[in-house]
């Protein structure tokens, strides 16, 4: 009986060593593998560091200045996932180098911060690269600018409130900035177009109305609304509706009564410049006749005979507009020389 006893002791025995052995060996060898994480770990900060930066030199190129406001035209969403997953591959915490918190090295604590830092900024390009692509889809064209605002756009065709407004809700979380400003620009710029066409629809089809009385003010007003609308096809709808209230009113007789009234003036402009110019030859015409007869008079006052009269009758008065005025000169000239003689 003692044998089997003995012989089973000495089995479980052997088993209990064999196991404890195998278990301190384990312990030994998960000290020495997390030994080694941790010598990693504080060896690669540095290398993980350096990656870091490179990183962020990639994502600081995506911005048009060092301000980090307004994104370059060439920015994509695809570039920006790729540098994010990059940047989430950095191993900055204790779980990526799996070990406890307390060994963590105290440069791996700041890499941990700047990856954060750096995860959440390429986050809000890829935010502001969404809203930019949402906002173009609401205009006819992409945005010709994303740095400067302008107005020279055309929304797109049969734009709605609502797809203006899903844009809109997400633009309040972002922090006040030049960017979000250049944002809201462009999505109030969407927003009152639509309202516009909505409320020049409106006005043009009541002005359409047979019972509706429309004055020429009415028509005027709703002329100028269509010149405000930034939709080739809404603008063309609206401008033959235009013309429909034109021809309701008239304004078409009246204005060929305007050119006739413009007609006349200018006609009777052309005739005071007739008679003004028929005045002005009757006036020099009689300038010319006293000044004869007051140098053939100085002639024979000075006594210097009828000869002398007459070469100066033929200065002043060459060359001669009236030859009816030369006859007379002459008359008189004759008269007066035989007067004289007697």
């Amino acid at each position: 009986m003692k044998k089997p006893f003995m012989k089973g002791l000495s089995v479980l025995i052997t088993a209990v060593i064999a196991i404890a052995i195998c278990f301190v060996g384990l312990q030994v060898n998960n000290k020495r593998q997390y030994d080694q994480r941790v010598a990693y770990a504080k060896s690669a900060v540095t290398a993980e560091q350096n990656k870091l930066k490179k990183l962020q030199d990639s994502v600081d190129v995506l911005y048009v200045s060092e301000k980090k406001d307004f994104l370059k035209v060439e920015a994509t969403t695809t570039e920006v996932s790729k540098l994010k997953a990059d940047v989430e591959a950095v191993k900055a915490t204790a779980a990526d180098f799996n070990i406890k918190e307390k060994a963590l090295p105290k440069e791996a604590k700041d890499l941990e911060t700047q990856k954060k830092a750096l995860v959440d900024e390429l986050l809000d390009i890829s935010d502001k690269l969404r809203i930019q692509a949402d906002t173009d889809k609401l205009f006819a064209e992409k945005l010709p600018n994303w740095q400067n605002s302008t107005d020279d756009l055309l929304v797109k065709d049969d734009l709605t409130a609502e797809e203006v407004s899903i844009v809109k809700e997400k633009l309040v979380f972002f922090e006040e900035s030049d960017w979000r400003n250049l944002a809201d620009h462009y999505l109030s710029f969407a927003a009152d177009q639509v309202e516009t066409i909505a409320a020049v629809d409106k006005q043009i089809k009541n002005l359409l109305k047979e019972e509706t009385v429309v004055t020429y003010e009415d028509y005027l007003a709703i002329v100028d609304q269509v010149k405000g609308i930034k939709n080739d096809k809404k603008k063309a709808e609206f401008e033959k509706s235009v013309e429909q209230i034109a021809a309701r009113i008239g304004v078409a007789a009246e204005s060929d009564t305007s050119s006739n009234i413009d007609t006349a003036t200018e006609e009777s402009t052309t005739e005071e410049t007739t008679t003004n110019i028929y005045d002005d030859a009757t006036y020099g015409q009689t300038n010319t006749d006293t000044n004869y007869d007051n140098t053939v008079n100085n002639n024979f006052t000075d006594g210097n005979g009828a000869d002398n009269g007459a070469d100066t009758v033929s200065e002043e008065s060459t060359p001669s507009e009236t030859p009816v005025n030369d006859s007379t000169g002459s008359e008189e000239q004759s008269t007066e020389t035989d007067n004289a003689t007697e």
